[in-house]
């Protein structure tokens, strides 16, 4: 789909969704980061349920910036300058 000043914008099937779930194991909290279709892409236990939530947000932030697409797009933009 074409955007004003040549910018094409992304249809939402295009880009890979992300889940994150919290659960209680015993004592500990386990975190998982996973794809919709049920993958499990990174995991972990924290002590409390904010760590858990904590780390399990970090671990999205760095799948989401260290993600293929990000390069397309920074050299895309970099080709517009």
């Amino acid at each position: 789909m074409a955007h004003q000043k040549g910018w094409t914008v992304a249809r939402p099937d295009q880009y890979p969704l992300f889940e994150t779930t919290i659960s209680r194991r015993g004592r500990a909290w386990r975190w998982v980061v996973s794809s919709t279709e049920g993958k499990i892409l990174m995991l972990g236990t924290e002590g409390s349920r904010p760590a858990a939530k904590y780390q399990a947000h970090r671990a999205l932030f760095l799948l989401l910036s260290a993600a293929p697409y990000r390069s397309i797009r920074q050299e895309a933009s970099k080709a517009i300058e």
